[in-house]
């Protein structure tokens, strides 16, 4: 007898492959059988009718770590209602662990007694903690963690509606040596560095990511990373990289990237592909390397999100050498007289284009959100650039903003590249999250069903076969994860079943917190977490480790 049994299944593998009907039956937390099997027993029974099959989808670039909902919204409501059934998170050099090594750890064990009372471990793990404030309000927030085993078995006590795996964050270990100091690793670091990585992946981390364009990691030198690089070969880990360089800089950024994975052997993820329309010719020229690389043999990817409006920290729209360092630094340049017009003055020469820009978090001053730079410059009667510098002076620093790409046509260029992946770039909310007050980008709540409905079922830029792969197996595979991504006996029983006539995202940027349509059913670990469109509750999610 089976514990699930789906009946009547127009079923899409995961391989690319036609479409084929068949039942599935489902024995616990994986697939025991496919094929007639109309005349078996089971427990709970689904008919699926005119809908279809997949596997459940694998959201290979996702920030529930960083906006710490996978603490505080555990079910990850909008993640799970677009069929997203797997994250990997620790992303752009972020982490949530490691906050100190093993090693560490017993150096400080006569504060264990404290943990409990205390905000953060002590002395590396504060440090390191700070690495993911640029997305998230951390005030309030207690870590009883250290390394990253302790990390991930918080996690599956706690529990979540979705697996999860993580990477390592470069930054987050980066931080915790040389605090907010400019400058290159001393061999010793590096040694400690790489025995605090080899540590983490030992314990169960998939890679290592970098967010090499983000102030406090910038000067990084391509040496370290190949060093860490090669570290994470050893130990089969991959390499997920933000890359340092955009816009007309953006070859340079994928050729470092390139390098380090040549040279080093690694499998290499660039996160984040994108470019302004104007940077066209660029980001052609980037698909062509990265293809090239491909071909000489390099195991090579890139992930983007389906939308044209980025989701993107305020500060990294000034000049570069103006927010190097910690937020703390750039406050206080903003906070003087001369600072402060030092900054404008290299702002306005930059010419950025402000236009678009809407305040969508700004937790230190809530009555911005909603707002575009340009209309509360048009009120204040002064600059795009100088209302720039007031927000983030009013804001602490701490603001997160849409910004148009209007880059429709590259968008299409990557659904349609065999190396590219589709992820949200989001965070798992529920609805509950719209009384705090602040937006969210809505690839939290339809990366999955947009791309299924406006670039498949719409533009037809590939086949359904095609689309599923790219959200299942693939990012399944490159992650490292071989017991999903597939319909196949013996994977874990990650199911989605919806209607690829009426799938379609809702959410706006206005309006993020709506639920898709047309996803009826999402099964997780043999469990049914979506039934009939509606979120049950549960937590059926496994850790995923290397």
């Amino acid at each position: 007898m089976f514990d699930l049994l789906i009946k009547n299944a127009t079923i899409l593998d995961g391989s690319g492959e036609k479409r084929y009907r068949g039942d599935i039956g489902l024995k616990q937390d994986k697939i025991a059988a496919i094929g007639e099997l109309a005349n078996e027993k089971a427990k709970v029974e689904i008919d699926t009718k005119n809908l279809v099959v997949s596997p459940g989808f694998v959201d290979l670039l996702n920030h529930s770590d960083s906006y710490l909902t996978i603490l505080t919204t555990p079910t990850l409501d909008s993640l799970l209602m677009q069929g997203v059934t797997s994250i990997l998170v620790g992303h752009c050099g972020a982490s949530l662990a490691p906050l100190g090594s093993g090693l560490l750890k017993k150096t400080v064990s006569k504060w264990a007694s404290l943990f409990r009372t205390i905000d953060f471990p002590p002395n590396e793990g504060a440090a390191a903690f700070k690495s993911i404030r640029r997305w998230a309000d951390i005030r309030g927030v207690n870590i009883d963690w250290l390394t990253m085993a302790e990390f991930l078995n918080r996690i599956e006590k706690k529990g979540l509606s979705a697996n999860m795996g993580t990477l390592v964050g470069h930054g987050t270990i980066r931080r915790s040596i040389v605090r907010e100091e400019k400058r290159n690793l001393t061999d010793t670091e590096l040694d400690y560095f790489q025995n605090i990585l080899a540590e983490s992946l030992d314990e169960g981390a998939l890679g290592m990511s970098t967010g090499l364009n983000y102030a406090h990691v910038h000067y990084t030198s391509t040496d370290e990373l190949m060093e860490l690089a090669g570290t994470l070969h050893r130990r089969e880990g991959k390499y997920f990289t933000h890359l340092r360089y955009s816009g007309a800089s953006l070859v340079k950024g994928v050729e470092e990237a390139i390098k380090v994975g040549q040279e080093t052997k690694v499998g290499v993820e660039i996160s984040y592909l994108k470019a302004r329309s104007i940077y066209r010719a660029e980001f052609e020229e980037a698909l062509a390397k990265i293809s090239q690389a491909s071909k000489e043999g390099l195991e090579i990817n890139f992930d983007f999100c389906p939308y044209d409006y980025s989701w993107s920290v305020l500060y990294t729209s000034l000049p570069r050498n103006s927010y190097t360092g910690s937020r703390e630094d750039l406050l206080k340049r903003l906070g003087s007289d001369s600072g402060f017009k030092r900054i404008l003055e290299a702002f306005k020469k930059e010419k950025p284009d402000l236009a678009d820009l809407t305040i969508a978090y700004a937790p230190f001053n809530k009555t911005y959100v909603g707002r575009k730079i340009e209309d509360i410059a048009s009120e204040r009667g002064i600059s795009p650039e100088e209302a720039t510098l007031q927000v983030l002076k009013g804001c602490q620093g701490h603001v997160i903003c849409f910004n148009s790409l209007e880059n429709e046509e590259l968008i299409e260029e990557s659904v349609k590249h065999p190396l590219g992946i589709v992820a949200s770039g989001g965070a798992g909310y529920s609805r509950d999250y719209e009384k705090e007050g602040q937006l969210v980008h809505p690839r939290c709540f339809g990366a999955f069903p947009r791309f299924l409905s406006k670039y498949v079922r719409e533009r037809k830029l590939l086949t359904l076969e095609k689309a599923i792969q790219k959200i299942t197996s693939i990012p399944a595979l490159k992650a490292g994860i071989a017991d999903r991504g597939f319909i196949h006996e013996g994977m874990k029983a990650d199911l989605v079943i919806f209607d690829p006539n009426t799938i379609a995202d809702l959410a706006t940027y206005n309006n993020p917190f709506n639920y898709p349509v047309g996803i009826e059913y999402v099964i997780v670990n043999g469990e049914i977490v979506v039934k009939d469109a509606k979120h049950q509750g549960n937590l059926p999610g496994q850790i995923i480790k290397s």
